[in-house]
């Protein structure tokens, strides 16, 4: 009313502390140009002496009535790019919401628009809530990620995400940071002798488009942990890009879900038992390329009700794409419930290693992965080159397979990757 405007400009932050509800009540939000400024940020982190650890924060609401939108509008020149060089900071400054080491907390019913990184950032978060978020995000600048939990994440609910992010709609990532001596005190992401995994999280009610990357993306490296980890009930949706963008985008998605990364590491990937009791159910996918691809390892997981059609070349692969090596050592995982059936027409004369129509894709595994004790119970394929293709060492079990318009046999094994695999086929042992 001062002002005339019907939108309020941010041109630096709002630090939030303990206690505290911020109410969005269908109000526009901009940030100004060429300012490097979270809208709304807890003031323990990015100081001067370095992140203040000695208190956990606790409290903290951010909730939209009606119609609300936190709009980053033109994007500036800060990027992973230029960050901490000259007078440039973190990239996370230019996150719309960033809370650090919080215990209960909120944020939920509001839009975020042109975001000029990551969304809404979490780290050593505990005992919260992010709901109700549509993210509106065209991949016109780097890495616009829409909700990031990093290390020391737990006890979270992340539901009803929905939209379209031009990077992983969802990321959970336990991975460390390197950084020059005498910009880590300040800019540290992890805290040495503190709880850096992330578990007990559930992620559900997730519908959109990732340009270009998972819907959900999970990563750990170094020695932390992934954990005790549910997400169900999510769909991919087409693609809302400009002209300019399709040619980069080209609507599709290398994977809906992703599970580890031979990459992003400071030392090495996560070894078996860094990521474990992983449960995905009810997975729809239309347009990704794969509807879950594993990397690094999985062990004592489940995966169940997963259904690909149209575009979708693979229900579980190993194969990445980008970012890392393809392959994953696999222990104890139990996949239910299947429904395979693309419609779009594959190439019969490429090479076995990159055909798409392949519901079970391990064919590329490293000499040094494995797949010790997998079984696939109720899998439907129809429309498809193989109902598995393997490598490597493979010990799985397909039980009740239904299969219609195979281009080929049902088990495909690469006799270039081969190691000792045993495969259990509709009773039968291949």
């Amino acid at each position: 009313k001062r002002t005339g405007s019907d939108k309020w400009i941010f041109d630096e932050t709002v630090f939030l502390r303990s206690n505290i509800t911020i109410v969005l009540d269908n109000c526009l939000l901009e940030m100004a140009d060429d300012v490097y400024a979270n809208f709304f940020r807890t003031d323990n982190i990015y100081r001067e002496d370095g992140p203040f650890i000695e208190e956990e924060y606790h409290d903290i609401v951010i909730t939209g009535v009606g119609s609300s939108v936190i709009d980053g509008v033109k994007a500036n020149d800060l990027n992973e790019s230029v960050a901490l060089t000259g007078d440039y900071p973190l990239s996370t400054f230019n996150t719309p919401i960033l809370l650090f080491n919080v215990r209960n907390f909120t944020i939920e019913n509001f839009r975020i628009r042109n975001q000029r990184y990551w969304g809404v950032l979490l780290e050593y978060c505990k005992v919260g809530r992010v709901s109700n978020l549509y993210i509106e995000a065209y991949r016109d600048r780097r890495n616009q990620d829409g909700i990031n939990l990093r290390n020391g994440c737990n006890n979270i609910l992340v539901d009803n995400i929905s939209g379209q992010t031009g990077d992983d709609m969802i990321a959970l990532s336990a991975i460390d940071t390197e950084l020059e001596e005498d910009k880590y005190k300040k800019y540290n992401g992890v805290i040495p002798d503190w709880d850096n995994d992330i578990h007990d999280v559930v992620i559900r009610n997730i519908s959109g488009c990732a340009l270009g990357h998972p819907l959900v993306a999970l990563r750990n490296s170094d020695g932390k942990k992934i954990y005790n980890i549910v997400i169900e009930n999510v769909w991919d949706t087409p693609a809302n890009v400009s002209d300019y963008l399709e040619k980069f985008v080209r609507h599709t998605r290398y994977a809906m879900i992703r599970i580890g990364n031979n990459y992003y590491f400071k030392d090495r990937s996560s070894i078996m038992g860094e990521t474990s009791n992983i449960t995905i159910r009810n997975i729809f996918t239309r347009y990704s390329e794969r509807a879950i691809t594993i990397n690094a390892t999985l062990k004592n997981s489940r995966i169940s009700d997963v259904h690909c059609t149209e575009n979708c070349g693979a229900a579980l692969s190993i194969n990445p794409i980008w970012a890392g090596e393809p392959g994953a050592k696999i222990e104890n995982l139990i996949v239910d419930g299947i429904f395979f059936s693309p419609n779009r027409t594959y190439d019969y004369d490429a090479p076995k290693f990159c055909k798409k129509g392949i519901a079970l894709d391990f064919n590329v595994q490293r000499s040094h992965d494995y797949i010790k004790n997998m079984v696939v119970n109720n899998i439907v394929v129809e429309n498809a080159h193989h109902v598995a293709s393997l490598s490597g060492d493979a010990q799985i079990t397909i039980e009740h397979a239904i299969v219609d318009h195979l281009l080929e046999e049902p088990v495909y094994i690469n006799p270039e990757r081969r190691g000792e695999i045993i495969c259990t086929y509709n009773g039968k042992e291949i």
